[in-house]
């Protein structure tokens, strides 16, 4: 259940701020889980939702508070959490592997979308995507599932 949908936990309004804007998101993309008051969710939805959030709500992380009867996913913006520093390209090596191993996802479409968000140059074949700056290149190779195979990079 969505906060702004849950009129009975008296949730201030400036703490929904976040939550009606992916809601207004929802409705401009038209995306169900955005929009309805409640919907089923996975195993681990919180976590594809706090990153799907943090990303569309420029959030610097996530936080899944679990109170029991279920899971609330907070945004967080500080600037007391460091940045992602974009030119360390090698981050992504361990980074993205860790990522996929804890949550169910596209590999392909997931690992397109982190170099993008990092401002990576891409080049997207069946089975292989490059991304690379400033002379520096990431390789991942997926299989015929998009599932990673091989990540390296030549930093």
């Amino acid at each position: 259940m969505w906060g702004w949908a849950n009129s009975k936990s008296g949730i201030p309004e400036n703490l929904l701020v976040n939550s009606l804007k992916l809601k207004e998101i929802g409705e401009i993309k038209q995306i169900k889980e955005f929009t309805e008051n409640h919907f089923v969710a996975g195993e681990n939805f919180e976590h594809k939702m706090g990153l799907i959030a943090s990303g569309l709500l420029n959030a610097d992380a996530f936080f899944c508070a679990n109170y029991g009867q279920g899971t609330m996913v907070l945004t967080i913006t500080s600037n007391k959490i460091p940045k992602i520093d974009d030119n360390r390209l090698e981050k992504v090596l361990t980074t993205f592997p860790q990522l996929i191993s804890g949550i169910d996802l596209n590999h392909k479409e997931a690992f397109k979308n982190y170099l993008i968000d990092r401002n990576l140059d891409i080049e997207i074949t069946e089975n292989r995507i490059d991304g690379s700056r400033n002379n520096k290149t990431l390789t991942a190779e997926f299989d015929e599932l998009r599932r990673l195979k091989s990540l390296n990079g030549k930093i």
